[in-house]
């Protein structure tokens, strides 16, 4: 399973949610988890998707899109994850 959180940095949310992104990605419970993060600014599409609302999270698992969304808080973040590490 990979996460991917698209990131800009003119988004205060964005780096409001960075560190505890990072601080996920170190749980054990989240092993199975690939975090990772992405500048918006250096995609074109997700640039151009993410002008009003980054960041940004994207999920896939073995190739296959699971998760796709804009999320503003800590609790919307662990809500993904618990949610992510549900068997399919």
């Amino acid at each position: 399973m990979d996460l991917v959180m698209f990131t800009a940095d003119h988004c205060a949310t964005s780096e409001q949610l960075r560190p505890v992104f990072e601080l996920f990605a170190t749980y054990k419970a989240y092993a199975g988890i690939a975090f990772l993060r992405l500048d918006a600014d250096q995609t074109p599409v997700a640039k151009q998707a993410l002008q009003q609302n980054a960041p940004f999270f994207v999920s896939y698992d073995q190739g296959r899109l699971v998760h796709c969304d804009t999320l503003h808080t800590e609790q919307q973040l662990r809500a993904l994850l618990h949610t992510l590490r549900q068997p399919a």
